[in-house]
Formats: structure tokens, C-alpha cells, sequence
């Protein structure tokens, strides 16, 4: 190409690459990282230090990164994504040269297009404002700068190279850590390139020193500053405690598992909403699958499967080829480094193996992907073998596959998340349904808590506070098992008597990778919203609970659940444990084949000697679509030798689902006596008649059907009636 051609193509390239990035940086909030990130920030600049007045267990880069993005251009949601637009576009810019370095313009461009397929496949991990994405960039940099070190062998490159590793520590302790090892590795290698066989053996331990050094002044010109910043604010143990101590702890902890090779084979892969939420990119279930089949058969869900095998492959392949023992420089420095640094960071999805923490060390593998293939095909455009021309072939079509999908999905994300939230503090693009949500509720926040009084939410809703500009009432912006665990939630509970407003917002569930769940990691913060608080509203579809403070603490003791008395092992009905409550679930069944079904649920439950109260609300999830006459009959019934005595009944007329966010009051308990039985055992038989037809939405996990909210034992009745 002529110099004119070679550099229309840059530009070329360049705007695409811009005109593709900014539609994903401008979509999608993210309520629980992001939102704690955005208000901690903006605390930052309003005065409080983070570990000694906030939780974190993260190196702080993020932090006043966006701390200064506030100060310069206001506190928002977009105003957030142009930082993280930025070092995407250096992620991709490292990418690039990296790959031009080790094998030309064309593999580069083909390392640039694999980053971008696979930004679609992260989103939006890779673009909202989140330390993960930040300290990768700055691994890729590093690495970018010691491959320029490696042609020049001047020093400034391997200083600006640990200066990136500095930064990268800065922003993500662990990430940065393993790149550190990498780079390490990587001038082991180099070294080792440049001397003639054997020689470098007797040279490393000077060399590497030497080395070693400029690196390491590259890294402390970074992160002393930060330390002398922290120390200053006398926050130097609280962050040795956050940073090096507690996420020990917490690894040690709550690991999620590898995704195993044999996943390939499970019937109904990611079906479940635990799985999808764990092992599935988030575009799986934000966008409408392409066709029936391809959802029947989870064939997009088993190439997640193959995202996580390919790794180790690359890694393998890659270490096994840096090694040239006929050749007269017996390692490929290069592609030594690259896999070096890969690997490292690699393991920074250890030990939450999750597919969000997956992807989040991606990036250099896509790139080293790209060099191993290079040195694979020897350089050359095209495979010499029949066997090298079939498995380019069939890399190819694989290849293929990950890219179509990406379309798909990026022409999804562009139409389906098209709706402004519209609070003054957001300024991205959603979910019309998650718009209306989060507009609702920090309309709702803003009516209902002054400015300047605290909101509690719980356990990872700092948005709402972000949005509504109403600050945390405590030092815990998530309450997390790992955040509040250590104390069952006592110190949000102080913050919140002595600084929360009378609105508390609470999901619906627990986050997916909790797995204790709050009532049981944080009982005394579980105590106290059922003392004080009482529960009003449902905000959507089993999405958000709306508290109001008490006049008075209650008295009344909570109760002992009745679910482990139960029968479950029938088909057609589960429990789910939900954040402040357990659930019974009936589904009776949809689709247009069923006109009626009826199911039941037999619970043996001992009655204490002084009696007790059965209690429970009954309510149902609306369906996407509702013939007519539909209705949904919900009885409790004792089971008494040879008959069944009917002691409630009610009648729910089906409505179908608006598809908007909705506020639906909690319905009022039904209360059953059961001192007659004192002493003794009574079985109840909880039971749903459904008569009509009925439609549910596709990929609709929570289904149709009555709910059994929170059916409970409690202490006697003082009027000695049930209701």
C-alpha cells in the first residue's frame, strides 16, 4: 500500500473503532458495582477517604479517577463512561500494537476486530465505569512497552512499562500483582533471547537486577504517591486490612467454580436463573435469541463453554512455541512475553470463576491468540497441509460463530436498550422497563427523603442513592457477605437508626453469588428491618421491596418458617429463598393445552403446647397474556382423617402483566388459629386451582403462578382468632 492508502485505512479504522465503542459506553447502568463505585466517588470528593470511612477492598485508581471526572464535568452516569471510553479505545490501541509488533498490520487488525467481537460478549463489563477493565488496559500498555524495550533496549520504555504495572496495581491490586509477575517473566525471556545459548545463564542475576530495578522505579513513581496520599489521611492500617488482608479471607470464602469442560453435554445449559446469572454473558438474557432452535438446543450458551477452554489452549500451545530448541535463539521472546503476561493475569479469575470475572481478564488472551496463531501458520497467509488448511477451517467457522453472535447481539443492544434514564444524574441508555424503574423510584426517593437525610438500601442499590443524591447511612455501600458479614450487619444498622429517612429500598432477591443469603450473614441487620421497617410495596416483578419506618419497634417475635415441614417433592412447585423472605411457588402451568390444573402442597407442622398462628400472604405473578375468564383459586385446607376441612379461600381474577414498572402493595396476611391442634401436629394442604389459559413471555425464568410469601409459625394470637 502507498503511504496516502496505509494511512486513509488508520483513519478509517479509527472512526469505526470510535463509531462502534461510544453506542455501548452510552448503555446500560449497572445498579450494584457501578452504583457503589459512582457514589463513593463522588463522597471522595466531598471529603471522605476511602477504607477509613469507606468500604472497599480495592485499590483506589477508580476512585479518584472518577472523583476527578466529577469534578471536571458534574456527577452522572455519562459523565462516568468518558474515562472508560477512553481506555477502551487504549485497550484496543495496545491490542493492536502489540499484535503489529509480533505479526504485522494484518494479524493487528485481525487482534483489533477480536477485541471488539468479544467487548460484545463482555457488555457491559468492559464499559462502565469499573477498576477491572482499567487495570487490564494498563497490563496491555505495559506489556506494549516492553516489547518496545525489547526491539530498543532503552531504558525509558521498561521505565513507562512499570509505570503502566504501577497504575495497573493501582487499580486493581491482584490484576496488577499477576502483571507484574508477567513482565517479570517477560524480561527473563528477553533476556534470554538476546544472549547465545547458555550464555544468558550466567548473565540473568546482573541483567534481571539492573532490570528489575528500572521496573520497579517505574511502579513506585505510580503507587507512592497513593500511599503517601492515604497515609496523610491516617487511613494507612484500615487499607492494609482492605487490601491485602480481607481479600484473602474473602477468596478463601466465596470461590464459584470453573465452568467444567463437561458442561458441553448438560441438558438445559443456563436455563436455570443461577446458571444464566453465573456462566452467561449478560447479553444472553438482555436481548431476544436469534431463533427457537438455537434457543432449544442452548447452542449459544455451550460456546460459553468453549470461551472458557480455549484459555488454557492458547496458554499451552503458546509456553510450548516460545521455546526453540534448534534455532540459535532458543526463545521467542516475544510471544514468551505475551503469553507470560496472558497467563498471570489469567489467573485473576481465581477464585470467583464466574463468567463476568472471566471475561474481565480476557483481553490479553484474545491477543495472545492472535500471535500463537501467527507463529502457528509460520507467518505465512495461508496454510501449507491439508491438516493445517482443516483446522484453519474449522477455527474459522468457530471464529465465525462468536462473530455472528456478536452482531446479533450488538444490533440487540443498540435497539432493545433505546430508552433515556432520565433522572438528571443518569444519562444513558436502558431497558424501557429499567428506565421506568429507576426513574419511578428516584422519583420516589427524592419525594420521600430530604436532601441531606440518608436512604438505606440494601444490599447492593447505591444508584438509587448515586441518582436521587441522597447519601449511604453507613460506611457499607454493599452489603455483601463479604462486606457485612463480620458483624451481622450492626454497623449499618447504627448508621441507619441514627441517619436514615423513613423510605428503605431492598431488592426482592439476594445477589446470585451470596449464598448464605442476608438473613443468615446479617442477622441483626434482619432483625432490625423487621422491627422497624415494614414492608409496603413491590416495585416490578419481584425486582424491588419499598420499606416504611415504624411509628414503633415491633414487639412480636418473627416466627419460625413452616417450609421444612412441607412436601416438596412433587412436581410443579419450589421454594425460593428470597432476601427478606422464603416463598412457596405453585405453577400451574401455561400455554394454550391446559385449561385447568390444580396443585398441592402437604405441610406436617408441630404445633406448640401454647398454641400458635399460621400466617402467610398469598399473591401471583402476572402472566404476559391471559384468555378470558381466567382465574387463579388459592385455598388452605387441614387434612383431618378422611376429609379436608377448607379454612381460607380466595379467588385471584388474572390480569395480564403491563410490562411496566408497577408499584403493588404487599397483600394482607392471612391468619389461620391453630390452638385446637396445640400440642399435636396439624396438616395443612396449601393448594392453587388454575382455570383458564394463559401466556408467559420467552426466557421468562420467573414463570406464572401463585406465590406463597413468607407462610410462617407464629407465637399465639392474643384475641385467640385467626382471620
Amino acid at each position: 500500500m502507498s503511504p496516502i492508502s496505509r494511512q486513509a485505512l488508520r483513519i478509517a479504522v479509527v472512526l469505526a473503532v470510535v463509531a462502534f465503542a461510544i453506542p455501548l459506553c452510552r448503555r446500560s447502568i449497572v445498579l450494584a458495582d457501578e452504583g457503589y463505585i459512582l457514589l463513593q466517588s463522588w463522597d471522595l470528593l466531598q471529603g471522605k477517604v476511602l477504607y477509613r470511612d469507606m468500604d472497599a477492598f480495592v485499590t483506589p485508581g477508580i476512585w479518584v479517577l472518577l472523583a476527578g471526572t466529577f469534578k471536571l464535568l458534574g456527577p452522572s452516569v455519562i459523565a462516568s463512561r468518558v474515562p472508560v471510553f477512553f481506555a477502551l479505545l487504549a485497550m484496543y490501541a495496545a491490542g493492536y500494537r502489540i499484535t503489529e509488533r509480533l505479526a504485522g498490520p494484518r494479524h493487528a487488525l485481525a487482534s483489533l476486530a477480536g477485541l471488539a467481537v468479544f467487548t460484545v460478549w463482555a457488555f457491559p463489563s468492559w464499559t462502565f465505569a469499573f477498576y477491572s477493565p482499567f487495570a487490564v488496559t494498563f497490563a496491555l500498555i505495559a506489556l506494549e512497552r516492553l516489547l518496545a524495550w525489547r526491539d530498543s533496549s532503552r531504558p525509558r520504555d521498561l521505565l513507562v512499562c512499570g509505570a503502566m504495572v504501577g497504575a495497573a496495581i493501582v487499580f486493581k491490586q491482584n490484576y496488577g500483582v499477576f502483571a507484574l509477575i508477567g513482565i517479570a517473566l517477560g524480561v527473563l525471556a528477553v533476556r534470554a533471547e538476546q544472549e547465545e545459548a547458555g550464555a544468558w545463564v550466567r548473565k540473568w542475576v546482573r541483567a534481571w537486577t539492573r532490570d528489575g530495578l528500572v521496573v520497579a522505579t517505574g511502579v513506585a513513581a505510580v503507587g507512592l504517591p497513593f500511599i503517601a496520599w492515604l497515609g496523610w489521611q491516617g487511613a494507612l492500617p484500615a487499607t492494609w486490612e482492605s487490601l491485602v488482608v480481607h481479600p484473602f479471607e474473602f477468596g478463601a470464602a466465596h470461590g464459584i467454580p470453573y465452568l467444567p469442560l463437561s458442561a458441553l453435554t448438560w441438558p438445559g445449559l443456563m436455563k436455570t436463573a443461577d446458571q444464566m446469572l453465573t456462566y452467561a454473558a449478560q447479553p444472553v438474557y438482555r436481548v431476544p435469541p436469534a431463533a427457537g432452535w438455537l434457543y432449544a438446543i442452548d447452542f449459544v450458551e455451550r460456546m460459553h463453554v468453549l470461551i472458557y477452554w480455549v484459555p488454557p489452549v492458547i496458554l499451552g500451545l503458546g509456553a510450548a512455541l516460545s521455546y526453540r530448541p534448534d534455532a540459535k535463539r532458543r526463545i521467542d521472546a516475544g510471544l514468551a512475553s505475551v503469553i507470560a503476561v496472558a497467563g498471570m493475569v489469567f489467573l485473576g479469575v481465581f477464585p470467583r470463576a464466574d463468567f463476568n470475572h472471566l471475561i474481565n481478564v480476557y483481553q490479553p488472551i484474545v491477543v495472545a491468540g492472535v500471535v500463537l496463531t501467527h507463529r502457528l501458520l509460520g507467518g505465512r497467509p495461508r496454510p501449507g497441509s491439508l491438516t493445517r488448511r482443516l483446522a484453519c477451517a474449522g477455527g474459522a467457522l468457530v471464529l465465525s460463530l462468536y462473530v455472528a453472535v456478536a452482531g446479533y447481539w450488538y444490533w440487540g443492544l443498540l435497539h432493545h436498550l433505546d430508552t433515556e434514564v432520565s433522572v438528571e444524574r443518569a444519562g444513558v441508555l436502558d431497558r424501557s422497563e429499567q428506565a421506568q424503574r429507576i426513574d419511578y423510584q428516584v422519583r420516589t426517593i427524592q419525594s420521600e427523603i430530604a436532601p441531606g437525610e440518608a436512604l438505606l438500601t440494601v444490599p447492593d442499590l447505591a444508584m438509587l442513592n448515586f441518582l436521587s443524591d441522597r447519601p449511604m447511612p453507613s460506611p457499607y455501600y454493599n452489603l455483601y457477605d463479604h462486606h457485612i458479614a463480620h458483624d451481622g450487619g450492626a454497623a449499618v444498622v447504627a448508621g441507619a437508626r441514627e441517619r436514615a429517612g423513613p423510605l428503605a429500598i431492598t431488592r426482592f432477591n439476594d445477589f446470585f453469588s451470596d449464598h448464605r443469603g442476608l438473613r443468615r450473614y446479617a442477622p441483626e441487620l434482619i432483625d432490625y428491618l423487621h422491627d422497624e421497617w415494614d414492608m409496603k410495596y413491590k416495585v416490578g416483578r419481584e425486582d424491588f421491596v419499598h420499606l416504611v419506618r415504624r411509628d414503633s419497634p415491633r414487639t412480636d417475635a418473627p416466627g419460625e418458617s413452616i417450609l421444612p415441614y412441607c412436601d416438596l417433592s412433587r412436581g410443579y412447585q419450589t421454594v425460593r429463598e428470597h432476601l427478606l423472605f422464603p416463598a412457596l411457588y405453585h405453577d400451574p402451568g401455561t400455554g394454550r393445552e391446559m385449561e385447568a390444573a390444580t396443585i398441592e402442597t402437604l405441610c406436617s407442622v408441630p404445633v406448640p403446647e401454647e398454641g400458635g398462628v399460621f400466617e402467610v400472604r398469598i399473591d401471583y405473578r402476572a402472566p404476559a397474556s391471559v384468555g378470558p375468564r381466567t382465574t387463579l383459586t388459592v385455598e388452605v385446607l387441614v387434612l383431618n382423617p378422611g376429609e379436608k376441612i377448607r379454612m381460607g379461600r380466595r379467588v385471584f381474577q388474572v390480569k395480564a402483566d403491563p410490562g411496566f414498572p408497577r408499584r403493588v402493595a404487599f397483600q394482607q396476611p392471612f391468619r389461620l388459629d391453630l390452638s385446637p391442634w396445640a400440642g399435636s401436629e396439624v396438616r395443612l394442604i396449601l393448594r392453587t386451582i388454575r382455570r383458564g389459559q394463559v401466556e408467559i413471555r420467552p426466557l421468562e425464568a420467573r414463570g406464572f403462578g401463585t406465590v406463597w410469601e413468607d407462610p410462617r409459625l407464629l407465637p399465639p394470637d392474643p384475641t385467640g382468632t385467626g382471620s
